[in-house]
C-alpha cells in the first residue's frame, strides 16, 4: 500500500509528522476492518459487521492516497528543504564533479517523484476496491478483489523502488547517536537502514494482500437446466456462490494489515527520529572550541 517516501530533510515540520501519521493509522485501520470480515462475527443492529469492516478499509485507503500526495507536493515545492535537493547545471562543465553530483541528485529527485505517484495510484485502487466490500454490492465484490490485487501490484512495485533508492543513498549516510533508554528509536539502523526495513514489511503486506484477494473470488458452478430454456431443452448456466476460501483470505488481510502498520510505525519513528536531531544541542564550531576553556 502507500507508504510516505524516504527523502533527508533539514527539518521535520508539524504537517510532515501529520502526515507521515497516516499509513501508520491506515494500518492500524485495516487491522480493525479485517476483522469485521470474520464470517462468524456478530454486532448489535441491523448493519452488519462487514459494512463497518468495509467503511473503515475506506478510510484507511483514503489516508494511503493523501499521505503520498502531501509528499508529491512537498518533493515537488519544498525543495529548499531537502539535504539531497539538485542545484543549478549552469556554468557546469562534464568535467566538474559538482555536474554529476547534481544529475545524480535530480535523478533520485525524479525518482522520488515517481515513488510518490505510484503510491497514490495504489492508494486510489485500494479506495475504489474498499467501496465493493459492503454486504450490498457483495454481488460486485470480484471487482473489488481485481482492483486490491492491481493497487497490491502497484504498491509492490513502488516499494521495491523505494527499497532501491534507500539501499543507493546508504552510499552517503550519515551516522547519529541517541539515547541508549530510546530503544523504539532503533539506534542500530541508518536513516536508509530502517527505510529498507519498512519497504520489507510493505512489501509482505502486498503480497498478502494480493494472495488474500484472489480468495475472496467467487467459486464458480456449473449445472444444467432447462429454467432459463424456451424450448425446454437442458442449459449449461454458470454461477456464483460463496468465496474461494473466505477465512484464509480474512487471515491474510490480518497479517499483511500487521505488516502495513509495521512499515508506518517505522516510517513515522524516522520522522521523530529526524526531529530528535534537530532538537538536540548544536555541534560547537571551530570557533567555541578554540575559546572554551580547558577546564570546560
Amino acid at each position: 500500500m502507500a507508504k510516505i517516501t524516504f527523502r533527508r530533510a533539514f527539518a521535520v515540520v508539524v504537517r510532515t509528522q501529520v502526515f507521515g501519521f497516516l499509513p501508520l493509522l491506515g494500518g492500524l485501520l485495516f487491522i480493525a476492518g479485517s476483522c469485521l470480515f470474520w464470517p462468524s462475527v456478530t454486532l448489535r443492529g441491523p448493519v452488519p459487521p462487514a459494512s463497518y469492516g468495509a467503511g473503515l478499509y475506506v478510510v484507511g485507503s483514503i489516508f494511503y492516497v493523501i499521505a503520498p500526495l502531501f509528499d508529491l507536493i512537498d518533493l515537488s515545492f519544498s525543495l529548499s528543504n531537502l539535504i539531497d535537493a539538485p542545484g543549478s547545471l549552469a556554468g557546469l562543465s562534464t568535467t566538474n564533479a559538482r555536474f554529476w553530483e547534481t544529475l545524480y541528485k535530480a535523478q533520485l529527485l525524479r525518482s522520488q517523484r515517481s515513488n510518490a505517484l505510484i503510491y497514490i495510484l495504489a492508494g486510489i485502487c485500494f479506495t475504489i476496491g474498499s467501496f465493493f466490500f459492503f454486504p450490498w454490492i457483495r454481488q460486485n465484490q470480484t471487482h473489488g478483489a481485481w482492483l486490491y490485487v492491481m493497487g497490491s501490484i502497484i504498491s509492490l512495485i513502488g516499494a521495491t523502488l523505494a527499497m532501491l533508492t534507500a539501499n543507493d543513498l546508504k552510499r552517503t549516510a550519515r551516522s547519529h547517536s541517541y539515547p541508549s533508554s530510546a530503544l523504539w528509536m532503533m539506534p542500530w539502523l541508518s536513516d536508509e537502514e530502517a527505510a529498507m526495513a519498512s519497504c520489507a514489511w510493505y512489501m509482505i503486506g502486498d503480497v498478502g494482500f494480493g494472495v488474500g484477494s484472489v480468495f475472496f473470488f467467487p467459486k464458480m458452478y456449473k449445472f444444467e437446466t432447462s429454467q432459463f430454456s424456451e424450448s425446454g431443452e437442458s442449459k449449461v448456466v454458470v454461477a456464483e456462490a460463496d468465496y474461494l476460501a473466505e477465512h484464509a483470505a480474512v487471515v491474510l488481510f490480518i497479517t499483511a494489515s500487521v505488516a502495513f502498520a509495521l512499515g508506518g510505525a517505522i516510517d513515522f519513528i524516522l520522522l521523530l527520529r529526524q526531529q530528535h536531531r534537530n532538537e538536540g544541542p548544536p555541534a560547537p564550531t571551530e570557533v567555541t572550541k578554540l575559546v572554551a576553556p580547558s577546564g570546560s
